[in-house]
């Protein structure tokens, strides 16, 4: 399948060079190529998708400069139009003129209004016009040619940082199916705890939030249902037995997955009177 390229994309497909697509992409005189292979990416046009991402990202990183940029870091002559400017002598008039001129798809081009004919300012005006008309294809021809310029310099490795990113902060109205949880009986469970044991830890790992952080962690743990919510008939009676006090680790990865068997597991991982070797063949899928 032949592939053609792209906008700043060549087929790298020669003998010497692994096969792929290079990447080459002009800001402020400097030059950045990057080579895509096939052999990365599993075929030409998994690596071209991936060449034209890298290229997307490198023209948001480094915007190229707009037509209207570009002409303002040009010099205007002194009609203050870019691609207009009077030719001949002010003193003699008889062979002076507005000129406008341009280059368009590597054909020069270019259009002479006589002072002697048209007097100055219509001349003038009448150049700028032409000027004016064309304008809007070199535009184009601009932003087309913005992919393709070269030039022997590089950018600096260390200046292309494209860092992943996701819109978010957009406000919605999400409609869920929860099961009630009674607060009280949390309440209940870590003032049963408190007066038990005289301060609250996991009872999974034995991590304290106030031992750790001090103040900032007083009071802190979270509860977790022994029969999950979700099993629970309408009206379920729960009691103090169904709760566990554990930290916020150890809630996380009890409910990756099956919670009574990874709290079985993660007692096991915690307990001292078990081995290395008795623990590490309990929570391994085939053994050891």
């Amino acid at each position: 399948m032949e592939l053609e390229s792209d906008r700043g994309i060549s087929r790298m497909d020669y003998e010497s060079t692994s096969k792929g697509w290079l990447v080459r992409y002009t800001r402020d005189g400097q030059t950045y190529n990057e080579h895509v292979s096939d052999s990365k990416y599993g075929s030409p046009e998994a690596s071209l998708d991936a060449a034209r991402k890298l290229r997307d990202d490198l023209r948001e990183l480094f915007p190229p400069p707009s037509w209207q940029e570009f002409l303002a870091q040009s010099n205007k002559p002194e009609s203050g139009i870019h691609g207009v400017r009077r030719q001949g002598s002010r003193r003699d008039g008889k062979n002076a003129s507005w000129m406008a001129r341009w280059s368009l798809n590597g054909e020069v081009t270019s259009k002479s209004f006589s002072v002697t004919k048209y007097g100055e300012e219509q001349a003038k005006q009448m150049a700028i016009a032409v000027r004016e008309e064309i304008e809007p294809q070199l535009e184009e021809q601009y932003n087309a040619k913005l992919w393709n310029y070269r030039t022997g310099r590089r950018f600096n490795r260390a200046d292309v940082v494209i860092d992943p990113f996701g819109f978010e902060g957009a406000e919605k109205f999400v409609l869920h199916k929860a099961a009630e949880r009674d607060p009280r009986i949390r309440n209940l469970k870590l003032r049963a705890f408190l007066n038990e044991h005289g301060s609250l830890y996991c009872e999974v790992c034995g991590f304290s939030f106030e031992k750790t952080y001090g103040q900032l962690g007083k009071g802190l743990i979270e509860v977790h249902h022994l029969v999950p919510i979700a099993e629970m008939e309408p009206d379920h009676k729960t009691i103090l037995d169904e709760l566990i006090c554990i930290c916020s680790n150890c809630h996380f990865t009890v409910h990756n997955g099956d919670s009574a068997e990874n709290l079985r597991l993660m007692r096991l991982i915690f307990s001292r009177s078990k081995s290395k070797e008795e623990v590490e063949q309990a929570v391994t899928p085939n053994g050891p």
